[in-house]
This record gives structure tokens, C-alpha cells and sequence, in this order.
């Protein structure tokens, strides 16, 4: 069998895209690798440890939530790798507000972050998988918020796991005919430095604005 090539998102994300990317690399894919502008050394860092397995690796730079970096991205790894046969994904970062009245434009923010970032990268994956004819794996993380509410003050984070949940089951029933199928993962707390500020902004957004707890 010709070997597999698998694009991960987020790929200096240490607990996800990261570890997602040297597994992959073990099992004998080729790996396109990507992040934005500001992980360029951590790309670089990490593009030799996947090459050092033996297997090819291409770093790319993309705005996931931009849909011509998205395009330009699928384009570059079918060039550069010949297709595209399984992606894995991590929605771009989290943008935990924790606000009674949240904002309008933070809401827009933080939709944009999480399910419009991944709706692109679907969009055109399983277009280039479909286009191959030979199936394909789709993956992608969120959190125990995508189905249920943990947390008060954050209905625009909630708000766009659930979008997140929704989406990848109707593209599940959507590509399960072409032999493609889409998993959803969502996983409990991790401490990572994003969670730990989130919840650091939490007590004292507490304390200010509801002194009550």
C-alpha cells in the first residue's frame, strides 16, 4: 500500500498536534505539519524530529480561520506530498472569555477561532478526498463543553464547542458514502498554560463581578 500522508493542525501543540504528528510519523506517513507565524522555530524544531524517522514532512504557515491560507495550504500539500489521506485537527486557540454579558466582538472572535477555522479545513480536505477516490480519516479535538455545559461565563466558548459537535456529525453523515470517516474526541481538563490563564482570569473576573462566588 502507497504510503499515507496526514495533515495535523496546530502541530506545535504539545498535548495534541505535536504528539499526533510524531505517532503518525512513527506509523510510516509523510506529514505536512502547521501553525501560525509565531511557532515558525517550533515548526522547523519539529519538521526534523518527524524527518529523522525516515518518513517525508513539510511545514507550512496558515492562518486556519483565513480561508485563502486554508486553500493555499491543501494546494501546497498535494504538491508537495501528493494528497491527503488523513487529517488531523485542533481548532485554533482558545478563546475562553469568561463574561456574564460577553461582547459581541469576542463572541465573533471566538466563533471564528473554533468552528469556522475547522468548517475551512474540512471544506477543502475532504474535497481533495473525495477527489482521490480512496477514502480518508478525519479527526478533531474539543472539550467536555461540546457536550455540556461546564462552566458558567462562558457561553461564547460553549456556544462554539457545540457548533464544533454539530458540524462534524452532519460531515460524518455527509462522507461516510465516499468511504471517509469523521471522529469527534472530546477530552477532560488538561492544565496547559491556556487553561491555567483561563481559570487565573476566571477568579478574579469572580471576584469583580460577583463577589458572591
Amino acid at each position: 500500500m502507497d504510503r499515507r500522508t496526514a495533515i495535523i493542525t496546530r502541530s506545535t501543540q504539545r498535548l495534541v498536534g505535536r504528539s499526533c504528528a510524531l505517532r503518525l510519523a512513527k506509523d510510516g506517513c509523510d506529514v505536512a505539519i502547521c501553525d501560525n507565524s509565531s511557532k515558525q522555530s517550533e515548526l522547523s524544531q519539529l519538521k526534523r524530529e518527524i524527518e529523522s524517522k525516515g518518513v517525508k514532512c513539510c511545514s507550512y504557515i496558515c492562518d486556519q480561520s483565513n480561508e485563502e491560507d486554508v486553500k493555499h495550504l491543501i494546494s501546497n500539500v498535494v504538491d508537495d506530498l501528493g494528497g491527503v489521506d488523513i487529517v488531523s485537527l485542533t481548532p485554533t486557540v482558545l478563546i475562553m472569555i469568561r463574561r456574564y454579558l460577553v461582547s459581541t466582538e469576542d463572541f465573533d472572535k471566538s466563533m471564528a477561532a473554533r468552528p469556522r477555522s475547522l468548517f475551512l479545513i474540512l471544506k477543502y480536505t475532504s474535497a481533495q478526498m473525495i477527489k482521490q477516490g480512496r477514502g480518508g480519516r478525519i479527526i478533531s479535538l474539543t472539550t467536555m463543553s461540546a457536550l455540556q455545559a461546564q462552566s458558567r461565563h462562558l457561553s461564547a466558548y460553549t456556544a462554539a464547542c457545540f457548533a464544533i459537535r454539530g458540524l462534524m456529525q452532519t460531515v460524518a453523515l455527509e462522507l461516510g458514502q465516499h468511504n471517509i470517516t469523521v471522529n469527534l474526541l472530546a477530552r477532560s481538563y488538561q492544565p496547559t498554560a491556556v487553561s491555567i490563564q483561563s481559570h487565573l482570569i476566571y477568579y478574579v473576573d469572580s471576584v469583580l463581578l460577583d463577589p458572591t462566588g
